[in-house]
């Protein structure tokens, strides 16, 4: 009794999860649609960065969605299994690519930020060759990972595409995979969290020691401080999320390898160890949106819109945010002008002086 009683509550612990998971992957989409088409709206922030954010907040959704509709898939008796594994390996492989983005996306943001660094004479002025380079390295190689992973496996036997039945997604064939993934995407935050810091105080301390130089320039160190600022919390919050799913992966690994136990209980914890880096993409999305102010202008005048609230004055929501927020609208007139009473701030400031 007791037994075929715990049975039925992990079997409406999963469902509730499962569905969980649904509800939270169209909360994701709208989210990331939003973010993305906010971010597009800024002329300010630059396209290189807007790539790697706009990377970040839509590989979760390709990854959540994957899994979906692998379980869909799975679901539909109603075709050939060799047709349902081939379909299976198609989202097997965009699931390891997104989920390998997932992984080293944080160092990209932190590999931007330095590059806007080191390249800050000339780095207002380039496009977007940089960005969109990033990214097409770390979709091809998830590719290449994932692809070679589900290759290896139909060639020695492991997965046959004829006549398996279970779900060729990697967290099910080589469960001791995931928490290598999530020690990698440790020292990934890790490490960018201790690039964007080095990267506030050395623009932080050239924006007050800089003397003779271009306005241009002098600008690109205040916006990359301001940048960097905004994104330090939102980077290295990650190893909140990194280090539970770390312990919990390998916990889950141990059971799967050393047991052979892929029940409920294993299925519960796959599942919410999802949970977990999905909860990180709201947080990064929320975090970005409420620190980085040209977002903020933007999420606050929809706000205000939606509650029909009368938009207050830029001027008096610049006082509040301690910056220009009229640098930020959409009138190209209105945005010159206030580029350069940004500039003419950042020159007129008076330097530290030396010891």
């Amino acid at each position: 009794m007791n037994f075929s009683t715990s049975i039925v509550s992990l079997e409406r612990t999963y469902l509730m999860l499962q569905i969980s998971e649904w509800i939270y992957n169209v909360v994701s989409l709208l989210s990331s649609i939003y973010f993305v088409n906010r971010l597009c709206r800024i002329s300010l922030i630059h396209i290189n960065l807007r790539i790697q954010l706009c990377s970040i907040a839509l590989q979760y959704t390709v990854n959540f969605t994957s899994r979906i509709a692998d379980h869909i898939n799975a679901t539909l008796d109603q075709k050939p299994q060799v047709l349902t594994n081939v379909v299976c390996l198609m989202f097997a492989v965009i699931n390891g690519t997104s989920v390998f983005s997932c992984v080293v996306t944080i160092l990209n943001i932190a590999m931007e930020r330095l590059l806007a660094t080191v390249l800050h004479k000339s780095y207002e002025v380039r496009g977007s060759t940089i960005g969109i380079a990033m990214l097409t390295v770390t979709i091809l190689l998830g590719i290449f990972v994932s692809a070679f992973s589900l290759g290896y496996d139909i060639y020695n036997g492991t997965y046959d595409i004829r006549t398996s039945t279970e779900s060729c997604l990697s967290v099910r064939l080589h469960p001791e995979a995931v928490p290598f993934a999530w020690i990698v995407a440790f020292f990934c935050c890790l490490f960018g969290t201790i690039i964007i810091v080095k990267l506030y105080y050395y623009n932080r301390r050239q924006r007050k020691r800089i003397k003779g130089v271009s306005l241009s320039t002098r600008y690109q160190y205040n916006e990359n401080m301001v940048t960097t600022r905004a994104l330090l919390p939102a980077v290295g919050g990650y190893i909140f999320f990194v280090v539970p799913g770390c312990v919990l992966s390998t916990y889950i690994a141990v059971i799967m390898l050393k047991h052979g136990d892929r029940g409920l209980f294993v299925q519960i914890l796959i599942q919410i160890l999802y949970l977990m880096s999905f909860f990180y993409q709201i947080f990064f999305i929320v975090y970005v949106s409420i620190k980085y102010p040209p977002l903020f202008a933007q999420v606050r005048r929809d706000f205000r819109r939606l509650f029909r609230e009368k938009s207050a004055r830029i001027g008096e929501e610049s006082a509040t945010l301690g910056t220009s927020q009229s640098i930020y609208i959409s009138n190209p007139t209105e945005t010159t002008k206030t580029y350069f009473i940004e500039l003419d701030k950042c020159w007129n400031q008076t330097p530290i002086r030396k010891n």
